[in-house]
Formats: structure tokens, C-alpha cells, sequence
């Protein structure tokens, strides 16, 4: 019963409602609000209005909820009434059935798939041509889209594809010297085969990490809730998760080493996990997450975590001590509730999974895969960039991630900085610009970051910048590029720069929030070509999506050969997702064409999957490094306190991204 509490309090939670307890002439009294919990069970099933007490308004005693309402609103709610009571606002409890759901709202529980985001392509294309259509012109006919001298086409686009070629993406042969599984006509060693990677997905079979890390030690903990009825992760489970996953990371090529510890579960302050708005709780919780981690053995290198539910709060006291306080590297892991006890995922591919993520965590110098032909524009001397913004409302604080390769195009070190949110002033309305201030400090930082590692620096920059829309690219061109250039010339001198050799560089922006999607002519299987397919060895499901490589470059680009639209992703469910990738700059001399398909080849070096990824991993990166950092500054993002807040009333708030100098150089963020 307590899991069906939690996971309705999750849903409705954050819901906008609207007040129906007064009627008649008192009907203007009713309200806006927000649900904000469900009240305390107190030995009760159900939190209903029958057994729910609160403190009544206007008054210094405590009484039902159902009697409260009876008395002062004439409702006639029964001694045994199933009616739920709830929380809006914080603090007033009140029944469900006089709260009204204000229409046209977002389910934000990501949990639960959106019947449009996995319809399949066939049908969501003819959604889009019957249904979308008609909404988009409106019922009447004067209204929709014609008053506004809009027009929708009868037909979809008919636009041309280029496929690009696939990458061959290297592991280590399990046996080396030994052959692995075929590989086309011939058997490469250490060779993902052809056939697999064409469709964005492979396993590791026979395979290990191409660069495993060093020997290192670790272990696991657990947190648990206070409560005898709490579930927890018995002894039994435990050892099969850890027997699993250090199989798997031997298997994998990985030299590591388990401590055992005294004591490996650590019990949480309360039955609940504290809330943004709870401050001693979250001091409380912190605490316990502070002296368990730093009463580990020395020797302890990397820390799995068992946690007990999905939590921001916690999760983000665990980075917080073991990237800022301890240097630390932390995998965390939420056991699922299952026949009364915790339990790890037990599903086949888990354990690998996990030790992708282990891998580059543990060793600054660890590589998951590599490319065994590069284009050459990721030749030698290539340092690739990203760069992404994050921030909650537009009135706080930004923090700015930045991710650049130091050696090689698959381990990317991070740079942070946080910053005043500036606003535009366009039609008549304050909106973020989200261009990042101190870009020009950023750059310099990591382009001596890799003169560091290879003794000279780079001979070409190429750089993703993630998060803009159409509406910014003008900025990033006059107020970012220029900080990028001004990077450059400060670290390879102003005399190079003045005699015409500063060195080339590409930026590139990946916009993912678009609306064009792209679907097969024919709905029937014998008519597409290699663009469409069923997935290895022709056993997959046929759901008509894009194969990867699938690059658009035509029709509905903007016409200047400097953009392109690519699927680097093999969509399994749903409709495929192309990412726009627009050129805003290039002095490299590299065309549209070998831009597209470096970026294409990247999408295969994500380092924590064994596919490829919709993405190039430079821009996915520095939006994994953005959300880690907000864990660092939560506080200032997820303020107990109404109000915005204020950066010069906490000088210290940079200080807040600091790393600890054992991980500055490893990938912990991912």
C-alpha cells in the first residue's frame, strides 16, 4: 500500500488546481493551487477525508477533514467515505473531490511513455497528414491557419537522403591473436561486426574495453529507510549483484578488486525522504551521507551505491561529497521494490552497462571504444568542444558546462562556470539569451589543459554548442564565436593571430528541439530500400524508421549548404528524432559532407553504451556535466526560500563547482 501512496503522490504532485467548496454568491472565493503531497497515512490504508485530521482554519484544535467540510461547506461525506484528501499549497489539507484539474497541463511523469511519442511512424504519418492537417487549418473556414495566409500542402515533403558510411568501431579481442565472431566476409579482431553496427546497437561479446582501467579497489553501500516495514536488499541479492558485476568488469578487461566492508547499509534519519522545502531533514540527510562516505577504507578507489528510491536530494549529497569533498568517483544504482525486499536489475546486459560507466570513471585514461578509421577532420591535432548552458527559471543563475577531448575523440574532460542570467527584451518580453559569459576563461583553461597532455597545441578546434534555438544563432555568432577566437589568440599569441595563423575551427550547433521528422514514402516492406530495414540478421522488428547514417541536406535545410539534418540512431520505438545540425562558422576547409560524417562516426564513441547515440556525444557530455553541476548549487536552484536568487549576496557560489583534484581529469560526471 505504501508503494501505491508514493507513486500517487508522485503524480499528482505539482498538479494546478482550482477550488469548488464555495458555491452561489461565494463562488469568486475559490482558488488557484498547487497539490503539493498527500497527507500523513497515521496507522490509516488511505489518506481519505474520514481519517485525516488537520488543524481547522480559524481555529486552535485539530478535527476530520469530512467533519470540518460538513460543518462549514454542507457536504454530506459519510463516517466511512473513500473520498482522498490532499495537500495544496504546502500546508492545507483538502478534499479531492472539490478540487478541479486546470485543463492543458504536462504530464511530467517521465515514467509513462506519451501515446504520441511511440505511435508508430506509418500511423503518426498519417496522424500528421489527416488529423494534423485539419487541426492546423482549423473546423471553420475562416479560422486556423488561413487568417493568418498559412497553408499546409495535401502531401508531405519528398525530400532526397544521403546514407553516410558506417564506422568501424573497435574493442579489444577477448583472445588476443584469436578471431572474433564474422565480420562481413573475413574476422577482424576486437571488430564490431558490420552488419550490427549498421543498425546502431551491438553487444560485447567476446569483446573488451579498449582501453580498460588501471588496477583499482571498490565497494558498495547501501542506504535504507528508517522503518522495521521498510524493504531493503537482502543479503543473498547483494552478493549476486556484486558477484555479477565484478564478473562482468573481469570479463571486460578490468584489473579491480573488492573490499569487503563492516558495514555496508547506512540507515537514513526518517521513513521519508526529505523534501527540497525541509532543510533540517536535508542537513540531517546529508550528514549521513557525509560521515559514511568518508568512513571508507582508504583504499577504497570507487564506490557503487544502492539507493532506495529515485531522489534529486540525495543523489545530489552523495556527488556533492564524493566529487567536491572526497574525490570520490560514485555509481549509484535504485534497487526496484519487488515480493517485499529491494532488488538490483537482474536483466542480462546490466552488469556491462554499469561498467562502462565504471570504466571511465576509474582511471583518467580509460577508453569503452574506438574508431579504427578516422575522417579526417578528426584527425590528429582535433580538439572537439562542447558546450551547453542549463538553469531552472529564467531568473536565476546559469551554470555553463564546457567539455573538451584532450587526447584522442573519446575522454572529455569538463570545465564549469556559473553566471548571472542576461535578458533580451524582444517583443515587449524579458527572455533568456543563454550565451556563456566567461566562454573566452573557459576555452583558455582547456586549450592549456591540452598543451598539458600532449605537449603541443591543437591544430584545429571543433566545436558543439548545444542548446540554442534558431532564434540564437545570431548571438552565438557575434557574442560566443568572438570569445572562442579571443581564447585562441591569448594561449598561441597575439603575433601568430595577427599574422593570419590562427589555427581553424568549425562550430557547429546541434539543435534537437525541432519539429521535422522524417518518414519512408511506401508503407510497405518490399518497396523501401537500405534506408529503412528490420535490424540484424533481417530478425528485427519492422517499424520504418530512418537507419542510421541518414543524412537530409536538401528541401528543408536553409538552402546555404550549411546545414544538415542526420539520424544517428536506430529508433526502436516511436518515430525517429533528426538532430539539426546547422554550421555557423569554418575555417577548416573540411565540406558539409565530411562534417556530417565525423559527426556521424562521434555518435558511435558515446562511452557509456554499446550503440550509437542520436547526438554527437560532445554536446550529449556537456549537457551531462551542466545537470551534474546543478547538483553542486541545488540549494540556489531549488531554494527552500521563495525569491530569486541573489549571486552577490553569496560570494561563494563559485566555489560551489569546484572539483576535487583527484577527478578534475576522469569522466565522473557521466
Amino acid at each position: 500500500m505504501a508503494s501505491d501512496q508514493e507513486a500517487l503522490r508522485k503524480f499528482l504532485k505539482g498538479v494546478v488546481v482550482r477550488t469548488q467548496h464555495f458555491t452561489h454568491n461565494t463562488q469568486y472565493d475559490n482558488f488557484l493551487a498547487t497539490i503539493t503531497d498527500l497527507p500523513p497515512l497515521n496507522g490509516h490504508q488511505e489518506p481519505t477525508v474520514s481519517t485525516v485530521d488537520f488543524r481547522m482554519p480559524g481555529e486552535q484544535s485539530t478535527g476530520r477533514v469530512s467533519a470540518y467540510f460538513n460543518a462549514r461547506h454542507q457536504r454530506h461525506y459519510q463516517a466511512n467515505s473513500t473520498v482522498f484528501a490532499v495537500i495544496i499549497g504546502g500546508s492545507t489539507t483538502f478534499p479531492a473531490d472539490l478540487l478541479t484539474i486546470i485543463p492543458g497541463q504536462v504530464i511530467r511523469n517521465i515514467k509513462e511513455l506519451p501515446k504520441g511519442g511511440i505511435r508508430d511512424p506509418r500511423n503518426n504519418k498519417t496522424a500528421i497528414a489527416t488529423r494534423g492537417r485539419s487541426l492546423f487549418h482549423g473546423p471553420a473556414a475562416q479560422g486556423g491557419a488561413p487568417e493568418f495566409e498559412f497553408g499546409v500542402g495535401v502531401e508531405m515533403l519528398s525530400v532526397p537522403v544521403c546514407l553516410i558510411e558506417t564506422p568501424k568501431v573497435r574493442y579489444r579481442p577477448r583472445n588476443p591473436g584469436g578471431a572474433t565472431r564474422p565480420f562481413g566476409n573475413t574476422a577482424e579482431p576486437g571488430v564490431v561486426q558490420m552488419q550490427r553496427a549498421k543498425y546502431g546497437s551491438w553487444d560485447l561479446r567476446d569483446m573488451s574495453f579498449f582501453r580498460p582501467a588501471g588496477e583499482f579497489n571498490w565497494t558498495i553501500i547501501e542506504y535504507t529507510l528508517q522503518g522495521q516495514d521498510q524493504p531493503q536488499c537482502s543479503m543473498n541479492e547483494f552478493n549476486r549483484f556484486r558477484n555479477s558485476l565484478g564478473a562482468e568488469m573481469r570479463r571486460l578487461g578490468m584489473p579491480q578488486q573488492f573490499v569487503p566492508l563492516k558495514v555496508h547499509k547506512h540507515q537514513l534519519p526518517s521513513a521519508n525522504l526529505p523534501k527540497h522545502h525541509e532543510v533540517e531533514g536535508l542537513k540531517d540527510q546529508f550528514g549521513i551521507v557525509r560521515s559514511s562516505l568518508e568512513n571508507l577504507p582508504n583504499t577504497v578507489h570507487l564506490l557503487v551505491v544502492l539507493l532506495p528510491q529515485k531522489d534529486m536530494e540525495l543523489y545530489s549529497a552523495i556527488k556533492r561529497i564524493g566529487d567536491q569533498r572526497l574525490g570520490l568517483p560514485t555509481v549509484c544504482h535504485v534497487l526496484t521494490p519487488e515480493d517485499d525486499e529491494l532488488k538490483a536489475n537482474s536483466s542480462p546486459g546490466f552488469p556491462a552497462n554499469l561498467s562502462m560507466k565504471i570504466n571511465l570513471k576509474a582511471d583518467a585514461k580509460s577508453v569503452n571504444q574506438a574508431l579504427a578509421q578516422k575522417p579526417g577532420m578528426l584527425g590528429e591535432g582535433t580538439m572537439i568542444l562542447g558546450i551547453d548552458v542549463t538553469h531552472a527559471v529564467s531568473q536565476q543563475s546559469w551554470v555553463a558546462s564546457m567539455l573538451t577531448s584532450l587526447s584522442g575523440l573519446q575522454v572529455y574532460k569538463r570545465t564549469s562556470s556559473t553566471q548571472e542570467n542576461e535578458l533580451d527584451t524582444i517583443d515587449g518580453k524579458k527572455k533568456s539569451n543563454e550565451q556563456v559569459v566567461l566562454l573566452q576563461k573557459m576555452v583558455v583553461e582547456r586549450l592549456e589543459g591540452y598543451r598539458a597532455v600532449n605537449g603541443k597545441l591543437p591544430l584545429r578546434l571543433v566545436v558543439y554548442r548545444d542548446g540554442l534555438s534558431e532564434g540564437q544563432f545570431e548571438m552565438c555568432k557575434i557574442h560566443e564565436f568572438p570569445r572562442i577566437e579571443a581564447a585562441v589568440d591569448e594561449v598561441f599569441g597575439r603575433q601568430e593571430s595577427q599574422s593570419g595563423k590562427r589555427i581553424p575551427i568549425v562550430l557547429i550547433c546541434a539543435v534537437k528541439r525541432h519539429h521535422t521528422r522524417l518518414f519512408a514514402e511506401s508503407g510497405k516492406e518490399e518497396k523501401t530500400d537500405n534506408i529503412i530495414g528490420k535490424g540484424p540478421d533481417n530478425r528485427g522488428r519492422y517499424n520504418f524508421n530512418p537507419m542510421p547514417g541518414t543524412m537530409v541536406k536538401d528541401v528543408i535545410t536553409y538552402g546555404e549548404g550549411q546545414d544538415f539534418f542526420l539520424i544517428s540512431q536506430k529508433a526502436l520505438i516511436g518515430t525517429a528524432h533528426p538532430t539539426h545540425y546547422v554550421i555557423l562558422h569554418n575555417t577548416t576547409g573540411f565540406s558539409r559532407d565530411e562534417i556530417a560524417q565525423a559527426t556521424h562516426h562521434l555518435c558511435f564513441l558515446f562511452g557509456r553504451s554499446s550503440g550509437t547515440v542520436s547526438v554527437c556525444p560532445a554536446a550529449y557530455y556537456a549537457d551531462l556535466a551542466a545537470d551534474r553541476a546543478r547538483c553542486y548549487v541545488r540549494k540556489f536552484y531549488v531554494s527552500a526560500a521563495r525569491g530569486t536568487w541573489d549571486p552577490n549576496c553569496d560570494q561563494n557560489h563559485e566555489l560551489n563547482l569546484a572539483i576535487h583534484p583527484r577527478l578534475r581529469e576522469k569522466m565522473f560526471y557521466i
